[in-house]
């Protein structure tokens, strides 16, 4: 009994003490920066320009100069500098061996020798003069040339020329380019420093290969007058009624020749000279028949100095016969002209004209004096050889011809018209045609002889074709013949100055260019370099 009231009483002790007991401070967290003060606003800094003095003045000017240095690599920069005297010279001659070197010189100290013999000697003199200039090393090399460039031939110092150049002058023909177009073939074991031309041809104005080495012409050959033929065509007859023509043409530098002889099949011709205006100065023609076919020879007695070009053979052939696709109802087809086809020409009238025929080469005719007429003024009018040359326009006027009565087909324009504008004639280029008045066939009237002369004079124009250029053999009497000898006509030409040969061992004005573009990417390298180190030992001293 004793435990348990000892028990509840410790019970209530307990009760109390939890309810009487006092509670204890709160805990409170407290952040350090409230002992301390407010900090003062940070600074800002403002960028701007001024003129002061850069901060890092050492690398600002590394890169302006690595700047400048890339500009200047980017224009492909060079530099002059001067040249010095060359240890080695290699020469390339180039010996035109054409067959108008054959002439001799005269009235000159080797009067009797010819340009040939001439050149070789001018050659020797090259090569004595770049031997006395004392190079480390020398090789000359020899092309000759004639209607082809021949092949590239070392020319040693211990031959003369003589031994390996063609023993005379080619019987061939050559031009300025031929030489221009040797001295720029491939090199071989000869590195060049310059080449030299000798020729009785001028100079063609070109002073250096394209890869910088320089060009040296050597004219040689005093001016000779010459007349030489040129070439040879065949002109077919239009309608039979004359033979088919020869017509030889030529040039002649000064006065020209009085005469060629034509020997062909069955006779000889003597033909007289005609002067061309429409050939240049010098320029001339003569006009043979044509005998059948066979072998021609054209013969210039008065040819002048060159012989090479006074002589051309030639074998003819019969020249086909003309055919035309005649439609004319009135008018019969001369005996001279074939029946021809679709490809031939074609002369129909407009009233027989056929779908596609405007395609074709042709005539077409309309009546223009089917009753009686008036006298007309004639308006504007081409000039037109072909058709109007044997043509009386006061003729026509008076007889009154009436106009074409349509529009005109495309591509042909008006070569004679009315005062009206209306057209009684007109061409076309291509496919040729021609819008002729029909012709009249009445005797009795006065446009019989009118429409004829302008039928016919149309019909020779289209039907006929031009003269057909031959192929010529040029030759000298004994048989020799001569390849393409009318490049060598041109004998009276100016002679040139005579090269000076010192020229072939100095090296231009002594000045030269080379590269400077990469030491420019090597400068620019450099200075970013610099820039670079000095900002690291900037860096090191700040901390």
């Amino acid at each position: 009994m004793i435990w348990a009231v000892s028990l509840v009483c410790l019970s209530g002790a307990a009760l109390a003490a939890w309810h009487f007991q006092r509670p204890g401070p709160p805990r409170v967290r407290i952040s350090f920066l409230r002992f301390l003060g407010a900090l003062p606003p940070a600074p800002t800094r403002a960028t701007r320009l001024a003129l002061v003095w850069p901060r890092d003045p050492i690398s600002l000017l590394c890169l302006v100069l690595a700047v400048l240095a890339a500009l200047w690599a980017l224009r492909n920069a060079e530099r002059t500098i001067l040249a010095e005297r060359p240890d080695h010279l290699g020469l390339r001659v180039v010996l035109d061996a054409s067959h108008s070197m054959s002439l001799t010189e005269p009235g000159t100290q080797d009067a009797g020798a010819t340009r040939y013999a001439r050149a070789l000697a001018r050659i020797e003199a090259a090569r004595r003069v770049i031997a006395g200039a004392g190079p480390q090393s020398l090789c000359v090399e020899l092309v000759a040339v004639g209607a082809q460039a021949g092949p590239v031939t070392p020319l040693p110092a211990d031959r003369p020329v003589t031994a390996l150049a063609p023993a005379a002058a080619l019987p061939q023909g050559a031009d300025p380019a031929r030489l221009t177009e040797a001295a720029a073939l491939p090199r071989g074991a000869c590195a060049l420093s310059h080449v030299l031309i000798v020729s009785d041809l001028p100079p063609t104005g070109a002073t250096r290969l394209p890869d910088g080495v320089p060009i040296l012409w050597d004219q040689i050959g005093a001016p000779q007058d010459n007349a030489g033929l040129r070439s040879l065509a065949l002109r077919p007859a239009a309608f039979g009624q004359v033979q088919p023509e020869l017509l030889i043409f030529g040039s002649a530098s000064a006065a020209l020749p009085e005469r060629v002889l034509l020997n062909g099949p069955g006779r000889a011709q003597e033909l007289p000279v005609m002067a061309l205006a429409e050939g240049g100065p010098g320029a001339w023609q003569a006009i043979g028949s044509y005998a059948g076919p066979g072998r021609y020879e054209a013969l210039l007695p008065e040819g002048g100095a060159y012989r090479g070009d006074d002589r051309i053979v030639t074998t003819l052939s019969a020249p086909p016969q003309l055919a035309v696709d005649w439609r004319l109802s009135g008018l019969a087809r001369p005996a001279a002209l074939a029946a021809g086809g679709a490809g031939d020409l074609l002369v129909t009238a407009r009233s027989a004209l056929r779908p596609g025929d405007l395609a074709r080469p042709l005539i077409l005719t309309y009546p223009a004096f089917s009753g009686a007429r008036a006298p007309l003024r004639l308006g504007a009018f081409r000039e037109d050889p072909a058709l109007l040359r044997m043509l009386s326009l006061d003729a026509l006027e008076a007889a009154g011809p009436a106009a074409w009565p349509a529009p005109l087909p495309p591509g042909f324009l008006p070569v004679l018209t009315l005062e009206t504008g209306a057209v009684i004639a007109a061409r076309r280029l291509s496919p040729p045609g021609l819008i002729l008045p029909e012709p009249v066939l009445d005797p009795a009237s006065p446009a019989r002889n009118l429409t004829l002369a302008l039928f016919f004079g149309g019909l020779a124009d289209l039907a006929a074709p031009p003269p057909q250029p031959q192929p010529l053999r040029w030759g000298l009497p004994d048989g020799t013949e001569i390849t393409q000898a009318w490049r060598e006509s041109a004998t009276a030409r100016p002679a040139g100055r005579p090269a000076d040969l010192a020229l072939l061992t100095d090296p231009g004005d002594r000045r030269q260019t080379e590269p400077a573009w990469p030491w420019a990417l090597v400068l620019a390298l450099a200075a970013l370099l610099g820039e670079r180190l000095n900002r690291a030992l900037r860096r090191k001293e700040g901390v």
